[in-house]
């Protein structure tokens, strides 16, 4: 059994386990979602713009050397000499390529998650190793 949970400040319903009937996809990264005991349009209405969630144990299996975005907040970025420049605060999706959000020194910063730039995510050790170009972090600095 599949189970979400609509997290929504305040929201009537919002903040309770849904077990899900169906996933249909609707556009590029939509789905429409059947929830049991939405059985109308007008009760899943009252529900538009809660957050979709789920047990993290019902997650898919992910490859080694993939991760989900949650699985590295509090990870430690450091440079390839092993020098700290922060801690990842979150990531976001651009239309090009994700970012990692860390929290250094200085303030926020954003580190391009791509090959070229992020060396290594060591899970275990909970460490990103980076190696930006001159001036990537003082420059993007929020």
């Amino acid at each position: 059994m599949q189970v979400v949970v609509l997290g929504g400040a305040g929201k009537a319903g919002a903040d309770k386990e849904y077990e899900v009937k169906r996933v249909r996809p609707k556009r590029e990264k939509r789905l429409i979602l059947e929830l049991v005991g939405l059985e109308d349009r007008t009760s899943a209405e009252l529900l538009k713009g809660c957050e979709v969630l789920c047990r993290v144990d019902d997650l898919p299996e992910l490859e080694p050397d993939e991760f989900y975005w949650f699985e590295i907040e509090g990870f430690a970025v450091v440079d390839l000499s092993g020098n700290s420049l922060g801690v990842v605060k979150g990531c976001l999706e651009t239309g090009g390529h994700d970012l990692i959000v860390c929290e250094g020194e200085t303030g926020e910063f954003l580190v391009p998650l791509v090959a070229d730039i992020v060396k290594e995510i060591r899970k275990e050790e909970e460490v990103i190793v980076v190696d930006p170009p001159p001036g990537l972090i003082e420059a993007n600095a929020l």
